[in-house]
C-alpha cells in the first residue's frame, strides 16, 4: 500500500512499493484542479505528454464535483 501523511495506507493498483509516499488530491479542495493544471504544465513544458489525457480527464471530472471548501 501507498502511505499518504494525511490519510495514512492507501491501495492503489499499479503501486507495489508499499512505503512509496504519495500526495492524494481530493476533488472538493478547492485549490486541488489549479495544482492538476499546474502538474499538467510541467509535464507539457519538459515535453512529457505521455498521460497529460489523463490529466485533462481528472480535471474535468474535478471542475464538475460540486462540494467545495477549503484544504485542511
Amino acid at each position: 500500500m501507498a502511505q499518504d501523511v494525511k490519510y495514512g495506507e492507501i491501495q492503489i493498483d499499479r503501486i507495489n512499493d508499499n512505503n512509496e509516499p504519495i500526495v492524494v488530491f481530493r476533488a472538493q479542495d478547492i485549490l486541488a484542479t489549479h495544482a492538476l493544471r499546474v502538474y499538467r504544465d510541467l509535464m507539457l513544458a519538459i515535453g512529457n505528454k505521455e498521460g497529460v489525457e489523463n490529466i485533462e480527464l481528472s480535471i474535468k471530472r474535478f471542475e464538475a464535483w460540486s462540494y467545495r471548501r477549503l484544504p485542511t
